[in-house]
C-alpha cells in the first residue's frame, strides 16, 4: 500500500491506494540508496557526515548518526534488523539501532568502496568495490579484483561484469557463500 521512494534526490512516501503524498524529506540531497530494516520500519538514509533514521510508517526523524566521514556513507541493514553497517572510502562502522550507539568502527587500508551491499552473515558484509568485512575481527578477508578495464556491479549473491577493452565479457560470479568455511 506504500511505496517509499527517491525522485530527484529528494525522499517521498506516497500511499499507492489513495495516490496521496504521505510525507516528503526535506533534508540534504539523497545521493546514495536508503536502506530499511528487515520490516522495513526503518529507514536508513545517508546524509554528508553520517546517515538519518526515519519511521518509515510516520516520517518521523528518529536522529542522524554521525559517522565522521566527509561524504555520505553507504548503509546496509543487517537482517536481524538491529544492526546497520556502514563504509565510505576505508572506513567502515556498525551501529545498533535498538541502543543507539556505535558498535564497532575501524580504518582499512583497502579501498572499500561507497557502500555496503549487504551482509553475508551475522558478522560479515560486503561492500561495493567486492570486499568483505569480518566485523569480529575488524579486519577484511577478502576481495574481488577484476581489473582496472572492466566495469564491475555487485549485488548480494552475485558479481556482474559489463565488456572489458579486450571484449571479454562475463555475466556472473558467485559470491562468497555463507557455508563456507573462512581459514
Amino acid at each position: 500500500d506504500v511505496a517509499v521512494v527517491v525522485v530527484d534526490s529528494v525522499l517521498y512516501c506516497w500511499n499507492l491506494r489513495s495516490a496521496e503524498v504521505l510525507y516528503r524529506s526535506e533534508d540534504n540531497a539523497i545521493t546514495l540508496p536508503i536502506a530499511f530494516s528487515a520490516n522495513a520500519k526503518t529507514a536508513a538514509i545517508p546524509q554528508t557526515g553520517g546517515f538519518n533514521l526515519l519511521d518509515t510508517a510516520s516520517g518521523q526523524d528518529r536522529g542522524f548518526v554521525e559517522t565522521g566521514d566527509a561524504t555520505a556513507p553507504g548503509v546496509a541493514f543487517n537482517p536481524d534488523g538491529r544492526r546497520l553497517a556502514y563504509c565510505a572510502s576505508n572506513a567502515w562502522g556498525v551501529w545498533d539501532a535498538v541502543e543507539a550507539k556505535k558498535l564497532l568502527s575501524s580504518i582499512v587500508t583497502e579501498h572499500l568502496g561507497n557502500r555496503p551491499i549487504g551482509w553475508i552473515d551475522g558478522d560479515l558484509f560486503l561492500t561495493d568495490s567486492g570486499n568483505l568485512v569480518d566485523t569480529k575481527s575488524q579486519m577484511l578477508l577478502w576481495y574481488y579484483y577484476t581489473g582496472p578495464a572492466v566495469s564491475q556491479q555487485l549485488w548480494y549473491d552475485s558479481i556482474s561484469l559489463a565488456t572489458s577493452s579486450q571484449g571479454l565479457t562475463l555475466d556472473t560470479l558467485p559470491m562468497l557463500d555463507v557455508r563456507a568455511k573462512v581459514a
